[in-house]
């Protein structure tokens, strides 16, 4: 089937006391909402499928690294 990927401009930002489950479903719904907002605003109609992940080390959540280099190190304090 045909399909087109989004990635929608959603505040990622997790709230106090948020756990990373709780924190993963509202950021995949936030995405998909986005997503089919923008479908309906252009007229058109559309399946969703929203998601996103996170991760942890040691209880604590990682987030983007932004660089290669804070990739790297996240991958070795990992590994």
């Amino acid at each position: 089937l045909p399909f087109a990927v989004a990635r929608p401009d959603v505040d990622e930002t997790p709230q106090p006391g948020d756990p990373l489950p709780t924190l993963a479903v509202r950021l995949a719904r936030a995405k998909a909402e986005a997503v089919l907002a923008g479908a309906e605003a252009g007229g058109g109609a559309a399946w969703v499928i929203g998601s996103d992940q996170v991760a942890e080390r040691d209880g604590e959540p990682l987030g983007k690294p932004g660089t290669a280099e804070r990739a790297v190190a996240q991958l070795g304090a990992m590994s």
